[in-house]
């Protein structure tokens, strides 16, 4: 039989001295509470975005009600629920997921800023994106650039349609 050491340390005489090391308390606290940011951050998505998660159906059911909650006990509880299941989720296909989402918005914003270019400079501009983008209809940015570059609602629906044609050609 061993004999004690100190408070937490034993050791065998029989040669099994092995130690278990376990996480502690505060260790097993941050990794709860870095799963509940990370429960929020997955509420606050877009549904469709959050819908392609590689998320079992429960959790995705889960995290819709978690959406919908305004605020009260319900929303803790929810919040609470939600964190224990992404306990067993798979965190690295979860964490290259939203990483893949981040190139996706950086997408955006680039075509966000072609958009604008092609608002602000017109023809050159156009030419340059059609050069990057052999696919794009040159003749529909030239007109759509051209009528947003105006003021009103025709304006802002020539700027909404020519982001979506930017995004379907880019």
């Amino acid at each position: 039989m061993g004999r004690k050491r100190t408070k937490f340390d034993w050791t065998a005489e029989d040669g099994f001295a092995e130690r278990v090391d376990r996480p502690t308390r505060q260790q097993r606290r941050s990794g709860s509470r870095e799963l509940e940011q990370l429960a929020v951050k997955l509420a606050e998505m877009p549904a469709a975005t959050r819908h392609r998660l590689p998320l079992e159906s429960h959790v995705h059911e889960a995290l819709d009600v978690l959406a919908s909650l305004a605020r009260g006990p319900a929303l803790k509880r929810q919040r609470l629920r939600v964190t224990t299941l992404l306990m067993g989720a798979d965190r690295e296909a979860l964490d290259e997921a939203l990483a893949g989402g981040g190139a996706d918005q950086e997408r955006l914003w680039a075509l966000e800023r072609w958009r604008e270019r092609l608002i602000a400079e017109g023809d050159p501009a156009v030419q340059a994106f059609v050069a990057e983008h052999p696919a794009a209809d040159r003749q529909q940015l030239r007109q759509l650039a051209r009528k947003a570059a105006g003021e009103g609602d025709a304006a802002a629906r020539a700027r909404k349609k020519l982001f979506a044609v930017l995004k379907a050609s880019g």
